[in-house]
């Protein structure tokens, strides 16, 4: 799933926190995409024994020129600008200067973005999530400690704890 699907969910299910309504995400594995949607909810429930695989982000292109140079295929493409860099992949057999350039500044700003919302949604500093990722992978017990995830529980303990808040919130 791309960024932008991910942040367009994440804005809806914080709205849907903003009605008085709450939200529990339950993660049996997670890696950075699955739990930047969580980090949106109220309470994070990690199954235990179970790993949240979040670190960084990495990018990376394919690129074709070197298996059409040898099937005899020269593309005949035009190129409009350094930092235009859609057909790289079948003119190029790496990374031009500019077309890294470009790929590490969209990295950096999706990473800054993912820190920003965690940040924000757990009630951590920016810096804390970035030391905290850059210790990852981590164990359920190493994320609760983080304060990445809220609590441990298996899936019946999480329809239970929805239940008991389903209950409070219907009393009170």
């Amino acid at each position: 799933m791309n960024m932008a699907k991910m942040q367009e969910i994440r804005d809806k299910v914080r709205e849907f926190n903003r009605s008085g309504k709450f939200t529990v995400a339950h993660l049996e594995f997670a890696s950075n995409g699955p739990y930047y949607l969580a980090s949106a909810c109220q309470t994070i429930i990690q199954m235990p024994k179970s790993m949240l695989y979040v670190r960084g982000m990495m990018a990376s292109s394919t690129f074709y020129r070197g298996t059409l140079d040898k099937l005899g295929i020269v593309p005949d493409l035009f190129h409009t600008g350094d930092y235009k860099n859609a057909i790289n992949a079948y003119t190029e057999k790496k990374y031009t200067p500019a077309h890294r350039e470009a790929t590490q500044a969209l990295l950096e700003d999706w990473y800054g973005e993912y820190v920003r919302g965690v940040a924000e949604a757990r009630g951590l500093e920016p810096e804390e999530v970035k030391t905290a990722f850059a210790k990852g992978p981590f164990n359920s017990e190493e994320a609760m400690a983080a304060k990445l995830v809220d609590r441990l529980g298996y899936e019946d303990e999480v329809r239970a704890f929805v239940a008991r808040r389903t209950t409070e919130a219907t009393i009170t």
